[in-house]
């Protein structure tokens, strides 16, 4: 299980250029919706949708790979 900057929260390794470029867009999303005076609950839904995103995406990744046979960079 892979959170947002590829760290793997079940051991493993990251890089800290990853988490400081997924903290970076985090926070600019947040300013931006910010900016926009985007009611807060919006906010919190569109940040949990794209954590979400961001966990399930390698996710599919490696089972569409492996259904077709090719092998994910994870092995």
């Amino acid at each position: 299980m892979v959170v947002l900057g590829g760290v793997n929260i079940l051991g493993g390794s990251g890089t800290i250029p990853g988490v400081v470029i997924a903290a970076f867009v985090m926070g600019l999303v947040t300013f931006g919706f910010g900016l926009l005076n985007v009611p807060g609950i919006v906010q919190s839904i569109f940040i949990g949708s794209l954590l979400i995103g961001a966990i399930a995406l390698p996710i599919v990744a490696g089972k569409i790979a492996r259904r077709w046979g090719r092998r994910t960079l994870s092995r």
